[in-house]
């Protein structure tokens, strides 16, 4: 959600079983940050967002504070990609 944030308790320790690009099973286990990332990119494979977690109240809070927000994160965004493109323009 482009400039929005609520507190969300997490586990501290995560497990992944996946495969490899040669189809290979592994296992990778996390503790904190990385654990979060993991369970975070996992649950958005799963078609779930962080405000999907948060109770009715704080994720229409949440939300609101996201579009309250938006136009200037976007603006911010597009600010980037303009310095990006002129930076691959010279070379």
């Amino acid at each position: 959600m482009p400039g929005a944030n609520a507190p969300l308790d997490r586990p501290a320790r995560a497990t992944l079983h996946a495969y490899d690009v040669n189809g290979r099973p592994f296992t990778l286990d996390s503790t904190g940050y990385f654990a979060r990332c993991l369970i975070h990119e996992t649950q958005h494979l799963g078609g779930t967002v962080y405000v999907d977690h948060l109770s009715p109240g704080v994720r229409a809070q949440t939300l609101a504070q996201s579009a309250d927000r938006r136009p200037s994160v976007l603006d911010h965004r597009a600010g980037r990609e303009n310095q990006l493109a002129a930076l691959r323009s010279t070379g």
